[in-house]
């Protein structure tokens, strides 16, 4: 039994970073000269930018209504944390055959490598989103609370009528 829950503890690991990865490109997204992309955060469909709880606050940017300052802070906190993401990433994947086969003599160092990278990621994450919450006005900080909420109960709204559409319960 020991073997099985590693293997889905290691899958869900990588899940969780891979989705984390995706997420990143597509909230900074930049033009040819090198300025900040239009704010388009909410736009992915899993993951901490499609309905985990890693990244509700970049999905509700836009209505925030930020002005130029701010949408360009953001942007640059968010690049420099995406440079560093990226320049910790090390073994990102090279554990993946190791997470993968449980009789792998690497699996278990592997699981506990992608856990370790997991709660980095987590709370990277929330570092960024404590200092995108410092570029907020007080009446935006105000805000937050009632549009987060607003955005869960759309999430939960999509997946019940998703698990509708395909005859299953949540």
């Amino acid at each position: 039994m020991k073997n099985g829950n590693g293997i889905v503890v290691g899958a869900t690991a990588v899940l969780a970073l891979l989705a984390l990865d995706a997420t990143l490109p597509r909230a900074l997204a930049a033009d040819a000269t090198g300025n900040a992309a239009p704010m388009n955060w909410h736009h992915g469909h899993g993951g901490p930018n499609g309905g985990g709880a890693e990244g509700a606050m970049m999905q509700v940017m836009h209505e925030l209504g930020l002005s130029d300052a701010q949408k360009q802070q953001i942007h640059t906190l968010v690049k420099t944390a995406r440079g560093q993401w990226q320049a910790a990433e090390g073994s990102g994947l090279s554990d993946l055959a190791a997470l993968g086969n449980p009789a792998d003599p690497n699996h278990a160092a592997a699981v506990q490598s992608a856990k370790t990278r997991a709660a980095q990621r987590i709370q990277d994450w929330s570092d960024l989103e404590q200092q995108i919450y410092g570029v907020l006005s007080t009446d935006q900080r105000a805000r937050l609370p009632q549009l987060l909420a607003d955005l869960q109960s759309r999430i939960s709204a999509r997946r019940s009528e998703w698990h509708a559409q395909q005859g299953s319960t949540p």
